[in-house]
């Protein structure tokens, strides 16, 4: 007898279920009449390869009771599969040399679920392998993020009971960083790059560096430190001459 949609308008939510598991291959999977590759099975699971699998080693992790979706699922039995799914993991590293793993759930058609029966997805990952599991990083703004945050704290207190947290009415205002102010990065950038005791640069180069800070062009010098002429050692004011700063720079200072 063929149902028509006005027959499945009118059934319960068990005999909806009942009808979702009469047509769902993972049902049957899960019952044996289909082939497939069981890697695990207890009373409450069944872990079987996936035959298009994202790479190979890829479990699917199925309830042995029809859910579509976890919303459906009892709390103990969701927390039952993560905790299987968690060893599945860890031997999926061991056994085929897995860098890791990602477990994913698609839950409802706008999150790419296929099949009408949930599942979790134990995927073996290595690095490099490009099968498209990664997260795009998207932009919000903090009223955004605020107003996210109002609408969502009260319904999930409500889920698990528990009093909702405090939500500001407004966007808190951050403390900027003051234009003289250094970040604790900066400083640590700046103290790496300075020189460790005991080391020093070449003269040459420095008293490079003092003539192109006091605008002067190089002159060739001719003279040792030792033995400045008369027109060097000359005074000019308050400044001091290119050989006083060589000296000074040398550990020389009178």
């Amino acid at each position: 007898m063929e149902l028509t949609e006005e027959d499945i308008k009118k059934m319960s939510p068990e005999q909806l279920r009942q009808l979702q598991k009469q047509q769902c291959i993972f049902c049957h999977i899960i019952a044996k009449r289909v082939q497939s590759k069981i890697v695990y099975e207890d009373d409450k699971v069944t872990a079987v390869l996936d035959i298009n699998p994202a790479n190979p080693g890829h479990i699917l992790l199925l309830p042995k009771e029809h859910y579509s979706v976890s919303p459906q699922i009892p709390d103990d039995l969701m927390a039952y599969m993560g905790m299987i799914a968690k060893q599945l993991s860890n031997a999926v590293v061991r056994a085929i040399g897995a860098e890791g793993t990602t477990i994913i759930a698609a839950n409802g058609l706008a999150a790419g679920q296929r099949a009408s029966h949930f599942m979790l997805h134990v995927i073996p990952r290595k690095e490099g392998d490009k099968i498209g599991i990664m997260l795009p990083p998207g932009e919000i703004d903090d009223k955004q993020m605020l107003e996210f945050q109002r609408l969502l704290a009260p319904v999930i207190a409500k889920a698990f009971g528990a009093v909702p947290v405090e939500v500001p009415k407004e966007v808190p205002v951050t403390k900027k960083e003051a234009p003289h102010e250094k970040s604790p990065q900066k400083k640590v950038e700046e103290k790496a790059q300075e020189p460790e005791k005991g080391e020093t640069e070449d003269p040459e180069a420095k008293t490079e560096k003092t003539r192109l800070q006091e605008n002067e062009e190089p002159k060739e010098n001719t003279e040792t430190p030792e033995s400045p002429s008369p027109k060097e050692t000359e005074p000019k004011g308050k400044s001091a001459n290119l050989d006083d700063i060589t000296s000074l720079l040398l550990g020389g200072g009178k």
